[in-house]
């Protein structure tokens, strides 16, 4: 095949989100191009990024420019693999570099301040010392033996998620949006000592001994999390039996309405508005999932202190 039918079919992957399927192609639309392509490098910096290989993005983004220096999405692939790589001040020089080229692109103007705002959150000593603990070399096993975590560990999803959070600790906001366990993961690492006594459990501090599993933990909540149930329709049980589901009250309908707003807004990164809402979805309506936005929220602004007592309120329900 040719050059141009590997791309595409890279192209293709990709949008599958098979990335390491994308590379193989690109990989080989590479070999087969007669003069270096710098859109090749670039697709395939996209997927290693996607993958979290952020070395190998970078030294494809890198290539890319060397090809082609006056291409703005070129340093957008750099800015993207250094920030990844936690290399703030690079990333925002790379993403300078791609508006000097081009002053209205939207996605180094994008990268740009996401960068800027990584670079003064790392600057507190209390989130350096915070994301130290994620990227423990030993936190999955500690987590695998940990009472608290030791049976949600058993599924890769999971496992794999928290992989993601040691590259990328900020990552956690958004996937504590679909997968309330992180939120048992999160509190867990930032709240006791997770280097457990030999003998097990015993011995573990006294403030999450009486900790509960989260009730919404189990892949369906999750699942439920991106909109709310229909209301299921009403009929008349029988004498004899009882209702298995309430009917959705009417303060859940509202909360739930509110929750929308708020993941709207999320969305749009207006924080403050989104994290007001979800205040006010929990006041109308005791729903854990309320409170795990919420959190995700908070974190992603950077008011780390108010997540983990978001996180630590979620826990004690």
């Amino acid at each position: 095949m040719s050059a141009e039918e590997y791309k595409a079919k890279g192209n293709d992957a990709f949008r599958q989100k098979n990335f390491q399927e994308a590379i193989d192609y690109f990989t080989k639309a590479i070999e087969a191009s007669e003069t270096p392509n710098h859109v090749l490098y670039s697709n395939r910096s996209a997927c290693y990024a996607s993958l979290h290989k952020y070395d190998d993005a970078l030294n494809d983004a890198n290539e890319c420019v060397k090809i082609n220096p006056t291409w703005a999405k070129g340093y957008n692939r750099v800015g993207a693999a250094e920030f990844g790589l936690g290399k703030y001040e690079e990333a925002i020089n790379a993403y300078n570099k791609a508006l000097e080229i081009e002053p209205t692109n939207a996605m180094a103007k994008e990268g740009l301040t996401s960068a800027s705002q990584a670079k003064e959150s790392a600057s507190s000593p209390n989130v350096n010392d915070m994301f130290g603990k994620f990227t423990d070399p030993q936190l999955i096993n500690k987590l695998k033996v940990n009472p608290k975590t030791a049976e949600m560990m058993k599924d890769p999803s999971l496992v794999e998620k928290v992989r993601k959070m040691q590259t990328d600790p900020q990552s956690v906001a958004q996937d504590m949006m679909s997968d309330p366990r992180l939120m048992t993961v999160v509190t867990t690492i930032l709240g006791i000592d997770l280097q457990q006594p030999p003998n097990g459990g015993a011995g573990a501090p006294s403030s999450f001994d009486n900790d509960v599993q989260m009730k919404d933990a189990e892949p369906a909540s999750a699942a439920a999390e991106e909109s709310p149930a229909p209301k299921k329709e009403e009929t008349k049980p029988k004498a004899a039996e009882t209702p298995k589901e309430e009917p959705v009250s009417s303060e859940k309908e509202l909360a739930d309405s509110y929750k929308a707003q708020a993941n709207t807004l999320y969305k749009q990164k207006k924080f403050d508005e989104a994290i007001e809402l979800y205040n006010k979805a929990w006041e109308t309506y005791k729903d854990i999932t309320y409170l795990n936005n919420r959190a995700a929220a908070e974190f992603e602004k950077g008011d780390y202190d108010a997540s983990i007592q978001t996180c630590l309120t979620a826990v004690d329900e």
